[in-house]
């Protein structure tokens, strides 16, 4: 049955579509024709087009009939229907059809990128054109990595489509076209050449696991109906076809929201005014259900974690300069910055660093259009003393000493004597947006399951953790802290947990969860792991200062 809210402005959106691309083998007409404009139409093919304007998805030939069915509903819009088979030409025409007159409208054409970017601006907010984002291209690069053995099936079947092995030669991927933080989603525009026999060949392996942006199906026909080529050099399709697969993966890679995708011979896209509502609106209906849901932070919290690469050069000056850069960059504000353990370094009490270091962060929060509170790590006296504090904009709001420390740590470090002892008449638990927040010093995390603390009624974990070292050295238990430390207390108190590290001397390994919410029953932490936990970010970015890096993830929680 055809749906009943097709128009003639749909039906004219579907001519105007295969003007630009023709009309795909097997779907031309047999008996009839529409004439519009001296050109001639499949009717049945029109009809299927129109309900992907009017609804969002092509209308299955089999859930309508050919014939009077779709003549009479056409000629309802004064539509001329005529006997006799034509054939239309194979997406897309290279030409004006010999049927049709009607210019091709170009796919390269810049306005039509600019209404894009106008139209995800009006519906996502602040969106970053030609956005970095740091994605590996090497296979390699993902060998411990859960989604290796997907990547792996694509990449060989790419080898074998035509014998090229060595098609690999970036290090990281190229920039995206857009970045829509609100949706932690990019969006490719995809004109004719990504449309190859190699690129139908990596879609074929693509795991029903894979959210995706973009209907599948239809990408895969497209790439059958265009069948580009570009040989310069001999490989250039499977390594676009490569690339391509990486950015779609990112949902699986980085926990984003899925690939968006738009054919930029699909449309005329400069036609759309984002400035209308009913453009607007035509233009969510003709990319749903693909297009994510703009982040709701209302009612809320927003947490950033605050992830650190670094060489060891570094002094207060430079971590104070690196946090700046990170509260001022960030294009969604977070309620809560979550930065390291011993993030800057005393040799006396850190009581008495505190009031300058408190300063410093009230005067960039006062900066900001949406106010935060920046957690950090201060230790003092050779680590003797290991606190974290919580600094909002009207000045210190709580205040924690480790009191779980490690086995090495007894001996000398002034811990506290428990979970709820004060610290300078200061709690370790605050509230920020409606929710209380429990403050943890590195260990802390695994203290709260090992000494089976009950919750004290609060909704998250904030836990500063100090430094994971190269592997084989001390320290280096990064996966081990993630699965008893984060997970541990997330399961031990039925809220998620958040971590904060830094990396010495070694690349921030990709898939370590800085957000962890057990959903595991009594499964062992032991068995846990990364792909089990469903926390995934929404939003992330990275800033270089001096010669340390920080990957900034923000949660909603």
């Amino acid at each position: 049955m055809i749906p009943g809210n097709i128009t003639r402005e749909h039906v004219l959106q579907a001519i105007t579509y295969i003007n630009q691309n023709g009309v795909p083998s097997g779907r031309g007409s047999t008996r009839y024709n529409l004439r519009h404009d001296g050109c001639l139409y499949p009717p049945k093919y029109i009809v299927s087009l129109a309900n992907r304007f009017a609804n969002g998805h092509e209308l299955p030939p089999a859930q309508f009939s050919g014939g009077r069915e779709v003549n009479d509903f056409l000629s309802r819009f004064a539509f001329t229907i005529e006997s006799g088979s034509a054939r239309p030409p194979a997406t897309p025409a290279p030409r004006p059809s010999s049927h049709c007159a009607a210019p091709r409208h170009n796919e390269r054409c810049s306005d039509c990128k600019n209404s894009l970017i106008d139209m995800f601006r009006c519906v996502y907010g602040h969106v970053k054109i030609d956005h970095k984002i740091q994605v590996p291209a090497r296979m390699d690069d993902y060998v411990a990595h859960p989604c290796h053995a997907d990547l792996e099936k694509v990449l060989h079947a790419l080898q074998k489509h035509r014998g090229h092995r060595e098609f690999v030669r970036l290090r990281h991927l190229h920039r995206c076209d857009l970045y829509l933080p609100s949706a932690n989603a990019i969006v490719e525009f995809d004109e004719s050449q990504h449309f190859t026999a190699a690129r139908e060949v990596a879609l074929a392996q693509y795991p029903t696991s894979l959210p995706v942006g973009f209907d599948l199906q239809e990408w895969k026909n497209r790439c059958a109906a265009i069948d580009a080529k570009d040989n310069e050099p001999e490989f250039r399709d499977e390594q676009r076809a490569w690339y391509d697969s990486l950015r779609d993966f990112l949902p699986l890679i980085e926990g984003m929201s899925p690939t968006i995708r738009v054919f930029m011979g699909g449309f005329p896209w400069c036609s759309l005014d984002s400035r209308d509502p009913n453009d607007v609106a035509k233009f969510k209906k003709m990319l749903s259900p693909f297009l994510p849901v703009p982040h709701p932070s209302d009612g809320n919290v927003l947490v950033a974690t605050v992830v650190i690469a670094s060489d060891g050069n570094f002094d207060n000056n430079s971590r104070g300069e690196l946090m700046r850069q990170v509260l001022l960059k960030a294009a969604v504000t977070p309620d809560v910055f979550l930065f390291p353990a011993g993030y800057f370094v005393t040799k006396r009490q850190p009581s008495t660093e505190l009031p300058g270091l408190v300063q410093m962060v009230r005067e960039t929060v006062a900066g900001m259009s949406r106010k935060s509170i920046v957690c950090f790590g201060v230790d003092g006296r050779e680590s003797k003393d290991q606190v974290a504090a919580a600094v909002w904009a009207h000045g210190l709001l709580s205040l924690a000493r480790k009191f779980h420390p490690t086995n090495e740590e007894k001996d000398f470090i002034e811990a506290a004597s428990g979970p709820d002892a004060e610290e300078g008449d200061h709690s370790r638990i605050f509230e920020v947006a409606g929710k209380r927040a429990f403050l943890a010093v590195c260990y802390d995390g695994f203290g709260i399951r090992h000494r089976a603390l009950p919750n004290p009624g609060v909704d998250l974990v904030l836990d500063l953790i100090h430094r994971f070292n190269p592997k084989g050295q001390g320290g280096s238990g990064d996966v081990y802290f993630a699965k008893h430390g984060l997970a541990g207390s997330s399961k031990q108190w039925g809220c998620p947990a958040f971590g904060a590290a830094v990396f010495f001397n070694r690349p921030i390994p990709m898939s370590w969860p800085t957000g962890v919410l057990w959903n595991q029953g009594s499964k062992s932490t032991q068995r846990w792991k990364y792909s089990d936990n469903p926390f995934r970010h929404f939003h992330e970015f990275e800033v270089n200062s001096g010669s340390e890096t920080a990957v900034v993830k923000i949660y909603q929680a």
